[in-house]
């Protein structure tokens, strides 16, 4: 997606989205098989828990979308591939375009209206900035960290069969 540069509020919003797509980004690696493996105690593994943020972040745009009037184009399909690594990065790049665009559709003062997400979403209602700002942001962060402990995981497992 070309961006051209979104100023104000909205900008440092796209900025902080995209500043935790990175560091989810950086944690993952390009190894199928660690992305794969599935903690014996059971969980997630690496690439599910990076489909779960991606799910989220396509889910919040959209709703939030709904909410304020704005139609968003639709998603990019990503044809499915053995290659999960490039999988995973692909679909997360795609649901991010999503906010984005969404992001760069609202005014300044509509990040200060109340939104309202449907269940199973923890965070019922708030502010355009406080829902996007959680659910882009500290939600992906937060995840981020489960991948790259999972994936250390893996390599040890990995490396011990």
């Amino acid at each position: 997606m070309v961006m051209t540069r979104i100023p104000g509020d909205r900008g440092n919003l796209v900025k902080f989205g995209l500043g935790a797509k990175s560091w989810l980004l950086s944690q993952i690696e390009d190894d199928n098989d660690a992305l794969a493996w599935m903690p014996p105690e059971g969980g997630r593994s690496a690439s599910e828990i990076v489909d779960h943020v991606t799910l989220v972040v396509s889910v919040v745009a959209t709703a939030v979308a709904d909410e304020m009037g704005i139609r968003l184009g639709e998603q990019t399909r990503i044809d499915d591939t053995d290659d999960r690594y490039e999988r995973v990065k692909m679909e997360l790049d795609e649901a991010y375009n999503l906010f984005v665009a969404l992001v760069s559709r609202l005014k300044e003062d509509d990040l200060h209206k109340t939104v309202a997400l449907p269940p199973p979403s923890r965070v019922r209602e708030g502010t355009v900035e406080r829902v996007l700002r959680i659910m882009m942001g500290y939600h992906t962060v937060h995840h981020a960290g489960q991948v790259a402990m999972t994936l250390r995981r893996a390599k040890e497992d990995l490396a011990g069969e």
